[in-house]
């Protein structure tokens, strides 16, 4: 699909240049607009150019249910943009005021302009493949969902926002059993405004050491990372505010986990059999018995160490070890 992208950017290198008394701003977003006198609707082809002002494009392009995307470097020739991705010819268009034409053997093959011309993204729940990456559900105007990967990778990274049909959507949840597993998934990076990981979205991946970001995530549904056993690394979530049954289940590897502030519900076997698991700390003032499910943290290292909010240590310790603390543990 890379090539065919290519194709419709490796243009004329004979187009006529228009004369100009100064060099017009090409920098900023253009789309298609039309392609062999179609619409972009028509042929089922969409294209978003990014040209930014340090001298870099992004070429966001769609046919079908595919998404590819290019990067390259721009300069500037009067009315000539001309566009060069690494290892292939490149591209020229010529500037016409709001608008850049490309050419191929003196005919108007394709236009870009300033506006998208698709005003509705279209039916909701369509399922895209990004970039060959991994998977993607639109779930709104303005919204997608991740739905697992394209093949087996070693490393993952659900971005903050996707485009599609031009449009640029924020992905905001991690669909349930996504990344279920996926055998080589090491290390996986997730966006800024995802704010749901789904039910089990990465249960038992057995290589899966790191979770890095997920600044925004509200919510960690049932099994979400249960049975990965190698997991070690996790970050402190700020806004997380329920840790769903089995979340972290037999994450045998896990060492530290930080409660946030706005956490509110564990549920049952969240923490169990995280045998590795000897600190603790939890910032959250707003737990209760009825809050936190059996056994949440039943089978942890008998070493473990939890702080708890000021003020909240005795009164926090006596469900604590009714969940499953072992009474070795300290709690302060």
């Amino acid at each position: 699909m890379k090539k065919l992208f290519i194709l419709l950017l490796v243009l004329s290198m004979a187009c006529a240049v228009l004369p100009a008394a100064a060099e017009p701003d090409v920098t900023g977003v253009w789309y298609l607009t039309s392609l062999l006198d179609t619409s972009p609707s028509e042929a089922n082809v969409y294209l978003k150019l990014t040209v930014s002002q340090k001298g870099t494009f992004e070429l966001i392009g769609q046919t079908a249910d595919i998404v590819t995307i290019l990067e390259g470097t721009w300069t500037q020739n009067e009315n000539s943009l001309v566009l060069t991705v690494p290892g292939e010819e490149p591209a020229v268009f010529v500037v016409a005021g709001d608008t850049l034409q490309g050419f191929e053997n003196d005919s108007l093959v394709m236009a870009l302009g300033r506006q998208n011309p698709v005003k509705d993204i279209g039916e909701y729940g369509a399922t895209i493949n990004y970039n060959g990456n991994a998977y993607y559900r639109i779930t709104g105007e303005k919204t997608a969902a991740c739905s697992g990967p394209v093949d087996n990778p070693s490393e993952a990274a659900v971005p903050d926002t996707i485009v599609y049909k031009g449009f640029t959507l924020k992905v905001t949840e991690i669909e349930e059993n996504a990344f279920s597993k996926t055998g080589a998934l090491k290390t996986v990076t997730i966006g800024k405004n995802v704010k749901t990981i789904g039910k089990n979205a990465f249960a038992s991946c057995p290589a899966l050491k790191t979770v890095k970001g997920g600044a925004g995530i509200t919510a960690i549904r049932a099994g979400a990372f249960a049975s990965c056993k190698k997991l070690s690394s996790f970050p402190s979530l700020a806004k997380l505010q329920e840790i769903g049954a089995n979340a972290f289940k037999a994450c045998a590897s896990l060492k530290s986990f930080t409660i946030g502030p706005k956490v509110t519900a564990i549920g049952k076997n969240a923490f169990s059999g995280c045998k590795a698991l000897a600190k603790i700390t939890v910032k959250s003032k707003k737990l209760t018995a009825r809050a936190v499910g059996d056994k949440a943290f039943s089978g942890i290292s008998a070493k473990a160490k939890i702080t708890c909010p000021d003020g909240k240590a005795k009164t926090y310790a006596k469900w604590l070890l009714k969940r499953g603390v072992p009474k070795t543990a300290v709690i302060k």
